[in-house]
């Protein structure tokens, strides 16, 4: 039988193409010649489009290879990949994504929430948050900061930003995730005025953030089409759930 150190790049290709990522890994660390094998492009892109797929900020359309491509061009797709996955365990948001994502706000059912009737798009600027019907409102996340490095980072130049997240803080984190376990969970509020604490959580269906408390959610999103999050009444206040089955 021939060994499968002789076979041809295009059959150990063809079978690699097949491998989860965590087989693909063990799969090139069995010796030099399967390690060597070119599959960032055959077989980790095809995984990062696999594992992104059913999450709208990180699916791989073409504007979002775009920006990978301008913004993390040094970075092969096993690196996007494995970056990826240990950010999404991320529990701690940052004062630059709370600015830079979109949020959508809605009340809970016993606060007065009825779906999409009450939901509306906020704003978090860098000291307020802007939402209708109220005066500017200031914020504070605790904690503030991410282990050994601020969290407030200086937003990228102009066109480096686009829709998917800060360029300066995506390679600081790269940096350090690449080079580090994954970042334990920690527990973090946001503190708006003079309302009571809202947890702060990470969504693992998409990726995106969750803030709330018994009265309120805040939601991120790439637009409003994408939101996923229906607990709560947060798209369909359960009366009119109700309502609709009947």
């Amino acid at each position: 039988m021939t060994p499968i150190t002789d076979w041809l790049d295009e059959i150990l290709l063809s079978v690699a193409s097949w491998l989860s990522a965590a087989d693909l890994t063990a799969f090139q660390s069995t010796c030099k010649r399967l390690a060597a094998l070119p599959t960032d492009v055959a077989c980790w892109r095809r995984l990062c489009e696999a594992a992104w797929q059913d999450k709208p900020r990180y699916r791989l359309t073409p504007e979002r290879e775009r920006w990978l491509q301008l913004n993390l061009p040094l970075q092969s797709w096993r690196a996007r990949y494995i970056f990826f996955e240990q950010d999404s365990k991320r529990q701690l948001i940052t004062d630059t994504e709370l600015i830079s994502l979109n949020w959508y706000f809605n009340y809970s059912p016993q606060a007065g929430g009825m779906g999409k009737r009450t939901l509306q798009r906020v704003e978090f600027t860098e000291t307020h948050l802007r939402m209708q019907n109220y005066p500017l409102l200031p914020w504070r996340l605790e904690p503030s900061e991410l282990p050994a490095q601020s969290n407030r980072t200086p937003v990228a130049p102009e066109g480096r930003l686009g829709r998917f997240g800060p360029l300066t803080m995506i390679q600081n984190l790269m940096q350090a995730l690449l080079s580090a376990s994954p970042l334990p969970p920690k527990e973090q509020v946001l503190l708006i005025a003079n309302f009571p604490p809202h947890r702060v959580q990470r969504k693992p269906d998409d990726w995106e953030w969750l803030i709330q408390n018994d009265n309120v959610i805040f939601v991120s999103a790439l637009d409003e089409s994408c939101i996923t999050y229906n607990e709560r009444g947060f798209l369909e206040s359960p009366q009119h759930a109700v309502e609709a089955h009947d």
